[in-house]
């Protein structure tokens, strides 16, 4: 069985300033390219490609949507939280990740300082709020569950199927989470699931060689990518892991 890690945190380097950090366009622009290194220029959710031949088809998403804050709340924090901001393609961002959401409680007499380091209770606080109503798995920070382990995911080559990493020691509860997180962003569904193993195999056998990343246009490639090279996969191995892939998939 051939599983590979489908990333569901990110790191990245934030500058001290926060204060309105998303309010003018080149503030925008600088959050959005710290966002896209972390990513490698994927969308945080779904994997797919994000920037296609330099055309940028990226959202600066906010982790707890913005309508949770009041009118009358002059912090207006959740907007420009750095740590609030990620990176989605327009269909996870509009279509998928606002689909039923319930809001959380904010305090409507916080002010957001205007540098910080760390994540402040005031934000997770919220977190803790929105995870437990929405079942998300919030980018770019991740989840992690009590036992202080990442919630993660894992792509069954063979199946072609995302699902839960099972040599964790996750509750019921935790698989609840990220099977919902799954299937609130289709994951799983014929119409949007990434058949791009097929494609590099195809690709493999047609050339007899292991294509370059960002070749295809998501992540699972690459992930593929990089297990055929760290395990030096023969082209008869992939011939007949293809043979596998497409017989399992037509049942």
């Amino acid at each position: 069985m051939i599983e590979l890690l489908f990333p569901t945190h990110f790191t990245i380097k934030y500058p001290t300033r926060n204060f309105k950090y998303y309010s003018t366009p080149n503030k925008k622009k600088e959050i959005r390219k710290l966002l896209l290194e972390a990513s490698s220029n994927y969308c945080m959710y779904c994997g797919n490609l994000i920037i296609i031949n330099n055309k940028n088809y990226s959202h600066i998403e906010h982790s707890i949507e913005k309508k949770n804050e009041k009118k009358d709340n002059n912090a207006k924090y959740l907007t420009h939280c750095k740590y609030n901001l990620s990176i989605a393609c327009s269909v996870c961002n509009t279509s998928f990740k606002k689909v039923a959401i319930k809001e959380v409680k904010i305090n409507e007499s916080y002010i957001c300082p205007k540098t910080c380091n760390n994540i402040c209770s005031e934000y997770q606080n919220n977190i803790d709020d929105y995870i437990r109503k929405n079942k998300i798995i919030l980018m770019p920070q991740g989840i992690k569950n009590l036992n202080a382990y990442y919630y993660k995911i894992v792509y069954d080559v063979l199946n072609m199927t995302f699902k839960y990493q099972k040599n964790i020691n996750y509750s019921k509860i935790d698989i609840d989470f990220i099977e919902n997180h799954i299937k609130r962003f289709k994951l799983n569904d014929n119409e949007y699931k990434p058949s791009d193993v097929i494609k590099v195999c195809e690709y493999v056998i047609e050339n007899q060689k292991i294509p370059k990343k960002k070749s295809f246009y998501n992540i699972i490639a690459d992930l593929f990518i990089e297990y055929l090279n760290t395990e030096k996969i023969t082209t008869s191995n992939i011939t007949k892991l293809y043979d596998a892939i497409i017989i399992q998939n037509s049942l």
